[in-house]
């Protein structure tokens, strides 16, 4: 018997073509929201590392400083292992070149800017244009 598949390991050389061909059907919109999720879990990370250096800093006894700092590390296991992932996320996210951005992706752009979540560079970066494209959608 076998052992089982590394979902890295390719079966008759096939896999790493399904993988190009499903990753090309990801719409724009469907690119964004991955990178938005990466980007709100990196930004969870940072909100709990600032939270526990200040309770580490205002802790009264030495236990508690000891298991703020244990907690902290794991933080930044979680953080090196999130940027490990974004890496092998991106590899396989589309580009979308010099398509134009649809009126649906504009709209979405006009509200998650209008709900003061993510900046305009946080948009371009999330659907793969120029931040001034991102200005220029929100301004009309």
């Amino acid at each position: 018997m076998g052992s089982p598949l590394n979902p890295n390991d390719s079966v008759d050389g096939e896999s790493e073509q399904v993988l190009t061909v499903t990753s090309q059907h990801l719409s724009r919109a469907a690119v964004a929201s991955t990178r938005r999720g990466i980007d709100d879990l990196t930004q969870g990370i940072q909100h709990i590392e600032r939270s526990l250096l200040q309770q580490g800093f205002s802790s009264p006894n030495q236990q508690t400083a000891v298991e703020v700092a244990e907690q902290f590390l794991e933080a930044q296991r979680l953080k090196a292992e999130l940027g490990r992932a974004l890496a092998r996320t991106e590899a396989i996210l589309p580009s979308h070149g010099n398509a134009k951005l649809t009126e649906e992706e504009k709209n979405q752009i006009r509200g998650l800017y209008a709900s003061g979540l993510y900046t305009q560079a946080q948009l371009a970066r999330q659907y793969g244009v120029q931040q001034p494209t991102i200005s220029e959608i929100v301004r009309s």
